[in-house]
């Protein structure tokens, strides 16, 4: 079973936390309250998934992966959850691959779209 873990972007002071703590006037916590756009912190779910340096695979991170038969071709995408579904989404293709068709030495994480978002444009 994966774990249900978030860590959070603070857009104010452009940090990622590790911990995201929620308080309400009623001690409860609605799930979909966390993804408000006007909240200072968007919670960035974990995907279940490491990379191939065991470091935790998060929404919103940008990762390096084969993508091919004989693990030739290397591309950049990005993480994001639709409908609960994880999937690597990429510049060259109009849908993404589920992260969950890779095995975990052909991931690597490489930063997040929040603070390093020059490493999606286009090399030349």
């Amino acid at each position: 079973m994966t774990e249900i873990k978030f860590k959070g972007w603070n857009k104010k002071s452009k940090i990622m936390v590790d911990e995201i703590e929620i308080f309400t006037p009623q001690s409860t916590f609605k799930l979909n309250n966390a993804f408000k756009e006007d909240y200072i912190v968007k919670p960035l779910m974990y995907t279940g998934v490491k990379d191939k340096n065991d470091r935790e695979i998060y929404e919103g991170d940008i990762i390096k992966f084969y993508n091919g038969i004989i693990n030739i071709d290397l591309e950049i995408g990005f993480i994001v959850f639709d409908r609960l579904m994880c999937y690597i989404d990429t510049s060259k293709r109009e849908t993404g691959d589920f992260i969950t068709n890779y095995e975990k030495d052909e991931l690597e994480v490489l930063g997040n779209i929040y603070e390093n978002p020059e490493l999606l444009e286009p090399t030349e």
